[in-house]
């Protein structure tokens, strides 16, 4: 039940790399908006925290009109704009705009839900300028709902689909817009 709101985090990661902006692990009911965060060495944004669909504490969080930019700034994989893991049923990821996710050499998103990521509605963000795409929902992230969002302008790829065998995430009106590279992984 914390609430971050109109808050200006920059310039961080120089003692500890891997240091993020937001961090909310194992944590309900938190309300994160109308921040600004960037110029950190990872990821914006952390949400979640267990690597599997068991319950826990992390639910019904709020991350909401948000500007989330100029992450990893080449110094770190496997992170982006905001990361997510886990379950998370009630949690809301809307209204955000997030660019310029540019990681060490792969693997930079500007939406990333990894390790079975779920429970999750993800609408109205504005995604863009990233190295691998604007979301990614791979490696276990399934029951999601992504609606109304615009991905655009990734060097690589739009979107990394979710594995075959778990439940599908619901993803619907949705703009994606490319120049380079594919639509999926």
């Amino acid at each position: 039940r914390n609430i971050l709101d109109n808050c200006h985090l920059y310039d961080g990661g120089h003692v500890y790399a891997s240091g993020v902006g937001i961090w909310v692990a194992q944590s309900s009911r938190n309300v994160i908006s109308h921040n600004e965060v960037h110029d950190f060495n990872y990821s914006g944004m952390s949400i979640g925290w267990n690597w599997n669909d068991a319950p826990n504490r992390t639910r019904d969080n709020t991350i909401e009109f948000n500007h989330v930019h100029h992450v990893m700034n080449g110094m770190l994989n496997d992170g982006g704009a905001i990361y997510t893991l886990g379950t998370s049923p009630g949690s809301v990821i809307r209204n955000n705009v997030f660019h310029d996710v540019w990681p060490y050499s792969a693997i930079g998103w500007g939406i990333y839900l990894d390790a079975t990521t779920n429970g999750y509605l993800v609408e109205n963000n504005v995604v863009y300028n990233t190295l691998s795409g604007g979301l990614m929902k791979h490696n276990g992230g399934h029951a999601n709902i992504i609606q109304n969002n615009v991905f655009a302008f990734s060097a690589q790829q739009r979107l990394w689909p979710c594995w075959p065998g778990v439940e599908p995430n619901d993803f619907r009106r949705n703009i994606i817009y490319l120049t380079q590279g594919d639509l999926f992984l």
